[in-house]
């Protein structure tokens, strides 16, 4: 049964946050690689799966039990598959093939507008091609205002507004478990006046890496991270013990990973222990 910690002093000292501009987040931090090895095994487990409906279900019992087991998920993985979350599967299919028109079917002298040079740019792209990357991104403001090319469908605006609304939701699940009011991490982290980035990738065929490529272990910034993608595999993320794991999201489930601001906040003023673990994609 679902166990909330103690309530903590109310003197806690607040937190400072340094809202980065979004011109100084940059769009290639994490290291790639290529290699001719085989990559390092990695395990099937299972990455624990939530139910979002079931975090604030009228039956106590059941809502206890979710809540538990969204505690656990935290502190032991820091990712779980999000499902039963409420965006419609049209809206995630929407969204995602409206990107994928975007980057197969925009000419690069248009998608090339978006290059980085403005420091006030709200929606940036760039492609990379080299033996340890082959990738295309669209970054773009997604909060409060909603910035996007002209070519990705409606979809998307809705998508991300939906998915503020469950990040808010999964925000005040949280707080129970540690024993708070709902409001309390939503109240701490501001999350009304802060911002949304939406980042979105495409790994077209490298053939100029005859191995393994992939982008090295690494964790993300942010409050929540949130993924969703058309194809099933490349991720995998560490755990406690040391070990690797594929991670497999299912269909139209969101992939939710606590980020590093998250995981230092809890850390530092509420003395818990959920990780935001570090994780790798490998293409093979």
């Amino acid at each position: 049964m679902f166990q909330p910690l103690e309530p903590l002093p109310s003197n806690l000292p607040a937190p400072t946050f340094c809202r980065r501009r979004l011109s100084s987040v940059h769009t290639n931090t994490t290291p790639t690689y290529s290699s001719q090895e085989a990559p390092t095994a990695a395990a099937d487990e299972e990455i624990p799966t939530i139910d979002y409906f079931s975090l604030f279900s009228a039956d106590t019992a059941h809502r206890s039990k979710a809540l538990d087991c969204l505690s656990a998920a935290c502190e032991h993985y820091g990712f779980f598959n999000l499902v039963n979350h409420g965006i419609p599967d049209g809206v995630i299919d929407g969204a995602l093939s409206g990107i994928a028109d975007f980057f197969e079917r925009t000419p690069v002298e248009e998608k090339s507008k978006y290059k980085k040079g403005d420091p006030g740019a709200r929606i940036l792209w760039d492609a990379r091609c080299h033996a340890g990357e082959n990738r295309e991104h669209l970054k773009l403001l997604a909060r409060p205002t909603f910035h996007c090319p002209p070519n990705p469908p409606e979809a998307l605006g809705e998508y991300e507004s939906r998915l503020h609304e469950v990040k808010l939701g999964l925000a005040r699940a949280m707080s129970l478990t540690l024993g708070q009011e709902e409001s309390y991490i939503e109240d701490a982290f501001e999350l009304e006046l802060g911002f949304d980035v939406a980042a979105m990738n495409h790994y077209p065929p490298n053939f100029m890496s005859k191995g393994t490529m992939g982008l090295a272990e690494h964790t993300d910034p942010g409050f929540i991270v949130s993924l969703v993608q058309d194809m099933d595999g490349g991720l995998q993320i560490l755990t406690h013990q040391g070990k690797w794991i594929n991670v497999h999201i299912p269909p139209h489930a969101i992939l939710i990973q606590l980020g590093d601001q998250l995981e230092v906040y809890l850390f530092i003023y509420l003395f818990s222990y959920i990780r935001a673990d570090d994780h790798q994609l490998v293409f093979i």
